[in-house]
């Protein structure tokens, strides 16, 4: 059972976006494999297809590192300021249009 085959598209990069997280479990005896034959999971996710419902269970979703999760922050508040910074030229760009206009009317 695989997500392309489970999936409405035959190509990886659409496939893969047609699916969401519906259940995760914990197990603490690590007892249960994943369907790419991991085994000693802890956390057992169940995804679902949004368009046509077909789930597969016992998923591995890895950890992310603790240095990459910082990573990502660092990165995520960068993007963040440049949005914010973004907005406000944007605006002042749409104060100085109004004025241009009220000026020709």
């Amino acid at each position: 059972m695989t997500v392309i085959n489970n999936s409405e598209s035959d190509n990886w990069q659409e496939a893969v976006t047609e699916w969401e997280i519906y259940d995760c479990e914990e197990d603490d005896s690590c007892s249960e494999e994943c369907i790419c034959g991991k085994e000693n999971i802890k956390y057992l996710y169940t995804i679902r297809n949004v368009y046509n419902g077909k789930g597969m269970a016992n998923l591995r979703v890895p950890k992310i590192a603790l240095e990459e999760q910082e990573e990502i922050i660092k990165i995520l508040d960068k993007l963040w300021k440049a949005e914010d910074e973004m907005q406000i030229k944007a605006e002042q760009v749409i104060e100085q249009i109004d004025l241009m206009k009220k000026s020709i009317l």
